[in-house]
């Protein structure tokens, strides 16, 4: 009876771990919404190209045409950012600063096909990523000190 018990117990257990572990998300795959190297404060953290368009064109009001042309500049940036982090050969600060010439170099790029408006709204939402970036950095280090 108590061996029963036990086998029960044992099953139990083990789906358990199955439940959990197709309730977990997968470890970074190899699709596209792979991580920057900016934790979680980042520039489209976990967005596709798709998502990342889709984004713009809200916040941007970007017609179908100026669509078409920053999709392809995206989906680039994006293949760049993975393959950058999965480069084991480099380090975190070397991933952060290629990661980061990429999104310049792609920013660059979109510039041209905005209106001026639209330039400034992209330049606004830039300093706003980049500024809340840092106080999310500064605010985990003043939380992290001794007092």
């Amino acid at each position: 009876m108590k061996q029963i018990r036990q086998i029960m117990l044992f099953a139990i257990c083990l789906l358990g771990v199955a439940v959990w572990a197709q309730q977990t998300p997968p470890a970074q795959g190899d699709n596209s919404q792979a991580p920057a190297g900016h934790g979680k404060m980042g520039h489209g953290q976990g967005m596709n190209a798709d998502e990342h368009l889709q984004m713009l064109a809200q916040k941007l009001n970007l017609t179908d045409d100026q669509k078409a042309k920053i999709k392809p500049i995206l989906e680039q940036h994006m293949q760049e950012r993975q393959s950058i982090m999965k480069d084991q050969s480099l380090s975190q600060a070397e991933k952060h600063s290629k990661i980061q010439a990429s999104m310049e170099s792609a920013h660059t790029k979109i510039d041209p096909i905005l209106t001026d408006d639209q330039k400034k709204q992209f330049a606004e939402m830039m300093k706003d990523m980049h500024s809340g970036a840092g106080k999310h950095g500064e605010s985990a280090k003043t939380e992290s000190s001794p007092k």
